[in-house]
Formats: structure tokens, C-alpha cells, sequence
């Protein structure tokens, strides 16, 4: 009976498979007149039936593809779900941005511009900015520094560069250090203040100023 079973569902006991107690094999492998309920309501096989419904192996390598289908819509969903939420956060991070005290976002009056910076327009202010030349990343300025005052806005495997580079990675782009220092000639804004409103540390508000 052994070898029939092992012949119908077209297996052979070697090296990775071996025929034990717990070896079972699946109930699509039989008819439906080749089970029998018992009085506790258990599926079991009639006596002397053998495995009938075997699958080929084309069979057997649809229903792997069948699966990997299945598993590969459902991660196709879950990347939906994925760039959904990121678009949701980038609109959040958009909306926050605009909320920033900054000079992108101030720019749109002319007013600002002499209320903050002292400038009668936003055009003369960049006119100033553009002349000192501070590089796109601020590469052109000597920044003050202590090498025993490098604050948290800065990383520790930056602090060797910042040490020793002309430049370096900052909070805040040149162009709204700039806007910062001309807020505090024009206003008077205390450190603390400026430190807040431009969400950097006051250390680093003071090196930018007095730079």
C-alpha cells in the first residue's frame, strides 16, 4: 500500500524525503466518495483507498505561479498604501514649509522686506546678497568658530570637516542667514528670538552673526 501511495503522488523517499507519521497528504488528492465522516464529525479515507487526483507537474508549477500572483497584488497594494501615506506626508511637510519665518516665505511683499531687513525691496536686498557672493551652500564664507563650541545643529561626523574646510553643511541656506542677520541690524531681535523664529540653536544664531 506503501508503494502505491508513493507511486500515485509520483514521490520517492531519498535523501529529502522520508515517509513518517506526521507525513500527510493533502485531501484535494482524493475523491469525494474516498472519505467518510466518523461520529465525531473527522474526515477519514475508507479502507484500502489510494491518492487518484494527482497533480502534473505543469499543474503544480500554475499553482506556485497562482501564489506568487496573489502575493505579488497584495504587495502591490501595500506600495499603494506606501505612496499614499508618503504623498500625505510630503503635503503635511509642504504645508509646514509655508509656515516657516523664512525669506521664501516673506518675499511676496515689499513691505517685509523694509519691515525686516531694511530694504525698501526685496530687489535691493538680493542686489546686497547676490554682491557679497556667499556661494550656493555658503562655501565662500570664513565662518567664526570655536573648536571647543560645535552645537547639536551640526552632526559629529561633520565636526573634523568644520574644523578644518572653509564652509560647511548648516541649518539654514546663506541666503536666509543673511535675511537673519538683517533682521536683527534692522529689528533688534534678540538672540533667543531669532534662534526660534528660525528653528536653529542660539549658538548658532550668534556664530552666524557675528561671522
Amino acid at each position: 500500500m506503501k508503494k502505491k501511495w508513493l507511486h500515485t503522488i509520483r514521490r520517492e523517499e531519498g535523501k529529502y524525503f522520508k515517509v513518517t507519521k506526521s507525513t500527510r497528504v493533502r485531501q484535494r488528492h482524493f475523491r469525494e466518495g474516498d472519505i467518510k465522516k466518523t461520529l465525531s464529525g473527522k474526515n477519514e479515507l475508507k479502507d484500502g483507498v489510494v491518492p487518484r487526483l494527482c497533480f502534473s507537474h505543469e499543474a503544480y508549477l500554475t499553482e506556485i505561479i497562482d501564489n506568487n500572483n496573489k502575493r505579488i497584488y497584495e504587495l502591490e497594494q501595500e506600495i499603494d498604501e506606501l505612496k499614499r501615506q508618503l504623498q500625505d506626508t510630503q503635503w503635511r511637510n509642504n504645508a509646514l514649509n509655508k509656515r516657516l519665518f523664512s525669506f521664501e516665505n516673506l518675499k511676496s511683499k515689499d513691505s517685509n522686506a523694509a519691515f525686516y531687513s531694511g530694504f525698501q525691496t526685496w530687489d535691493a536686498f538680493m542686489a546686497v546678497f547676490e554682491y557679497l557672493d556667499p556661494g550656493e551652500r555658503g562655501e565662500n564664507i570664513s565662518f567664526w568658530r570655536s573648536s571647543t563650541d560645535i552645537t547639536s545643529d551640526y552632526s559629529e561626523d561633520q565636526t573634523d570637516e568644520l574644523l578644518t574646510k572653509k564652509g560647511r553643511a548648516r541649518s539654514l541656506k546663506p541666503l536666509d542667514e543673511f535675511f537673519m542677520v538683517m533682521c536683527r541690524l534692522r529689528q533688534g531681535f534678540p538672540e533667543d528670538h531669532l534662534a526660534n523664529l528660525f528653528n536653529v540653536s542660539t549658538p548658532t544664531v550668534s556664530r552666524i552673526f557675528i561671522t
